[in-house]
């Protein structure tokens, strides 16, 4: 571990999955007041045309990695 290989002893972690990045009413509301500009661009610059297509390339499962850790230790 390499928590360990740099000296630390007597190591305690926990790690805990993010429950929520947000709340999907923010989402929503958020997306809704976005979506005409969002159109618009679409509509008139091509550059903008891929970029939907490549974010949703995005793994579904990514947010299950999404979390923190707290690590103590000694020297």
């Amino acid at each position: 571990m390499l928590l360990e290989s740099l000296g630390l002893k007597d190591l305690v972690f926990r790690t805990h999955k993010a429950a929520s990045l947000s709340d999907p009413r923010d989402d929503i509301r958020d997306t809704l007041q976005a979506l005409p500009k969002l159109l618009q661009a679409i509509l008139t610059r091509p550059m903008v045309r891929k970029t939907p297509r490549e974010v949703l390339a995005i793994p579904k499962h990514l947010t299950e990695y999404f979390g923190y850790g707290i690590y103590v230790g000694r020297t």
